[in-house]
């Protein structure tokens, strides 16, 4: 997070406080005497605005509005509370309202969404949530014993008995398929083992010894193919990961500023990536070498006072910039590309005809016209900009696109009163969307689908029976059969069903991320073995064969991919242009052509043209929406812990952290893909350009509010994550990286009251880089 410096003018009936960064970008905020309003501007060095938000509270000081722009014209959320100070509605500016019940106890009850779909909640003596019911009827219920351990029965994921030590530690869980994990921890209560009926899923933590600074720290994870071991700096930052996988070692080196921000990666090829900061911390560029020759892969990249990347420019001279609305949204993009005549662009002849006709026009004293003629020559051997292609994109006043023009043509879209997309006209695909109560989909261009009644597991997609087993993991789908390991995670793809021909087998890391995968001579691509590496992010960084020789190279400008280093003879580089999203939609080459382009579909299921430009050569880029990877073999898009099928919009198992992700298990992105992503498959967030988490902390719809409060309730959490504005990210990978089962939703400890209550201010906290102080 950018550093900032607050400045406070003197107190005046109505007065200016600033927060003003080393780069100069402000947030100016007029306050009232009676601390009834409050503005936020986002100002660019040039004083234009990058983004606003105005806030009224009421006598108590509790929200009551919260005002943006969007579309030339304000647009307002309308805050309603008890007597009591509890949230009673929220009311969106074209009259949706969600409203919440409370009990005596000031516990919710019932939330009402704008389609009457009716959320209920149970407690016991306690305040302890005891049962959880979507508007669908699918129901979670939780026992709670007097040392506060939950068990968790659901409709979706089935029964998950759980046993504690004396600590409190988890000790075994089993999952609806009665397959029981168990845990053993130090005396620090940190974990040591994780195992189950059979070794392949076993996972062993070494912590303290064998690694350099490694006091307090994990210092090696075992697990089915090898071990993942780590080093560190004196100041803790991870310094190396080193991955053995059989008989092949790689390691992954980092070294960071004097503000513990990563600067180089060191790939296990030796290939350096540098990233280059300005004193915020927000990148300028990121260089690195292709071919033995250094590189800058991306750079001039400027970003505005709320953080929204404007443009940059590719190694390969593409520029990419983007507009934002005064809220933040952004609502262009332009691709532009500087040039100059090659040799031979200009023949010989025409130059000395130019040459000779200006000199000849100069001696007869026609000296105007003389230099119109040299001037328009130099104009021809001057580099210039020429524009390939531009993107804009409108909004309607929820901040929904409702349509997107771009070289391909263009889409219209519209949502439901819940913000779901319920229909797409363009060039990808034109389709209508149709959900139940709980936003399973229940219609699409490819058919009528059905799920078992008071669950969302699916029973049939376009009229096929799908099979799911007890855990809620689907077995069988179209013409596949799924097997899952121990942990729950996918382990083979096959043909047909269960037993059918092998296509694939995937392995994974102690942290659930797939490091290798194998498919057979019945897979499209043929028999090949790929093996996957992380950086300390756990973006993709490098794919390499089974040998651990490397194929490519992932670079990354923050959490956007922007470049593809092919290694290879000879080796290549591939420039990703990404959407507002930040989802790859164009590759370039070094000269500037488009080699391979996805014009999708809102969720994803259009293929991508590999040969956009018919040369007979195919590019395969394989990420798409955020944080999934393309499997040939199975149409499915790998994500983190899941597997999303883009056909139906939809993960194939439930949320690893149950309802704390949302309440329908299997969904993605809130049905509404063109404005959340999930790169962690945990719980969709709301994205600005510039990857940051964007919204109200506190102010959650119905559908955040279970997430919010489970994850603010652990101590753990609220240990790591406290104050931060990316909470929802940083509890999401706090969860990750102690690891699915080790630190299991069954531990939280639930207080719904308690963090409904909490006074206003506290709920309300802006960022500290755009924050408007409460009093002078």
């Amino acid at each position: 997070m950018p550093r900032h410096v607050q400045r406070r003018q003197a107190a005046q009936p109505l007065h200016t406080t600033g927060v003003v960064s080393r780069a100069q970008q402000s947030s100016t905020c007029p306050v009232t005497a009676s601390r009834s309003s409050r503005n936020t501007y986002w100002t660019n060095p040039d004083a234009s605005v990058a983004r606003s938000q105005r806030f009224a509270f009421d006598a108590l000081g509790r929200l009551q509005h919260l005002i943006e722009t969007r579309n030339g014209e304000d647009v307002s959320t309308l805050y309603g509370y008890d007597a009591n100070g509890n949230r009673t509605s929220d009311a969106s500016f074209r009259g949706k309202t969600t409203t919440t019940e409370y009990d005596g106890l000031d516990r919710p009850l019932r939330i009402t969404d704008p389609l009457a779909g009716l959320t209920q909640l149970a407690y016991d003596g306690q305040d302890r949530l005891t049962g959880l019911t979507a508007p669908n009827q699918a129901a979670t219920g939780f026992t709670v014993d007097g040392l506060g351990n939950v068990q968790e029965t659901s409709a979706d994921r089935g029964s998950r008995p759980a046993t504690f030590d004396a600590a409190g530690n988890l000790k075994t869980l089993s999952d609806g398929r009665g397959t029981t994990a168990s845990f053993t921890y130090d005396a620090l209560n940190r974990p040591l083992t994780v195992a189950y009926p059979q070794s392949g899923e076993n996972v062993t933590y070494t912590w303290d010894t064998g690694c350099a600074n490694g006091i307090g720290r994990l210092c090696q994870a075992s697990d089915k193919l090898g071990s993942t071991r780590y080093a560190y700096d004196a100041r803790g930052n991870l310094e190396s990961e080193t991955r053995t996988i059989g008989t092949v070692s790689l390691t992954t080196r980092y070294t960071y500023d004097d503000a513990d921000r990563p600067i180089t990666t060191i790939t296990p090829s030796g290939k350096v990536l540098t990233t280059s900061r300005d004193a915020d911390g927000r990148i300028g560029k990121v260089a690195g070498d292709v071919a033995g020759t250094p590189i800058d892969l991306v750079k001039d990249v400027q970003t505005d006072a709320a953080g929204n990347v404007t443009a940059q420019t590719f190694g390969n001279g593409t520029g990419l910039s983007r507009q934002f609305s005064d809220d933040g949204l952004p609502i262009g993009q332009t691709v532009t590309q500087a040039t100059r005549p090659q040799d031979g662009d200009v023949p010989l002849p025409a130059w000395a005809l130019a040459l000779l006709g200006a000199g000849l026009l100069g001696a007869l004293g026609r000296r105007r016209t003389a230099l119109v003629l040299v001037l328009g020559l130099a104009a021809m051997l001057l580099p210039h900009t020429s524009t390939w292609a531009r993107e804009t994109l409108t909004y309607d006043a929820d901040g929904n696109i409702v349509e997107r023009a771009s070289p391909a043509g263009t889409t219209t879209y519209g949502y439901d009163a819940l913000g779901r997309l319920d229909s797409e006209a363009g060039p990808a695909k034109t389709q209508s969307l149709g959900y139940d109560a709980n936003g399973n989909r229940t219609s699409d261009a490819g058919g009528s689908h059905t799920y078992t009644p008071h669950t969302n597991r699916p029973a049939s997609v376009a009229g096929q029976a799908v099979s799911v087993d007890a855990a809620g993991n689907v077995t069988q789908l179209r013409n596949l059969g799924f097997v899952w390991n121990q942990a729950g995670y996918l382990a083979e793809v096959r043909q047909g069903t269960p037993a059918g021909p092998l296509l694939a087998t995937y392995d994974y890391d102690h942290k659930g991320r797939r490091l290798r995968k194998s498919t057979t001579a019945a897979a499209p691509q043929g028999a090949t073995t790929t093996l996957y590496l992380y950086d300390h992010a756990d973006r993709l960084l490098v794919e390499a064969d089974g040998a651990g020789t490397p194929r490519i190279t992932y670079v990354w400008r923050d959490d956007t991919p922007v470049a593809l280093i092919r290694h290879g003879t000879p080796e290549t580089v591939l420039y990703l242009e990404t959407d507002h999203l930040n989802t790859p939609r164009v590759a370039r080459n070094q000269a500037g052509q488009v080699v391979w382009r996805w014009e999708s579909d809102a969720f994803g299921s259009t293929a991508a043209n590999a040969d956009p430009a018919g040369t007979g050569t195919s590019t395969t880029v394989n990420l798409r929406l955020p944080g999934q990877y393309f499997d040939k073999e199975s149409g499915l898009f790998y994500n983190w812990k899941r597997y999303y099928d883009p056909t139906i919009g939809r993960y194939i198992s439930p949320d690893p952290i149950g309802i704390a992700g949302g309440l329908n298990l299997f969904g993605y992105a809130k049905q509404n893909p063109l404005r959340f992503i999930d790169p962690d498959d945990l719980s969709p967030d709301p994205l600005n350009s510039s990857g940051e988490s964007r919204g109200l902390p506190g102010v959650p719809t119905s559908f955040d509010v279970f997430f919010q409060v489970l994850l603010r309730m652990t101590s753990l959490l609220r240990a790591q994550c406290r104050r931060s504005m990316r909470y929802r990210r940083c509890a999401k990978i706090a969860l990750r990286n102690v690891g699915k089962s080790v630190t299991p939703l069954t531990k939280f400890r639930w207080r719904f009251a308690r963090w409904l209550r909490r006074d206003e201010p506290e709920k309300h906290v802006i960022p500290e880089q755009m924050s408007c102080p409460a009093s002078a």
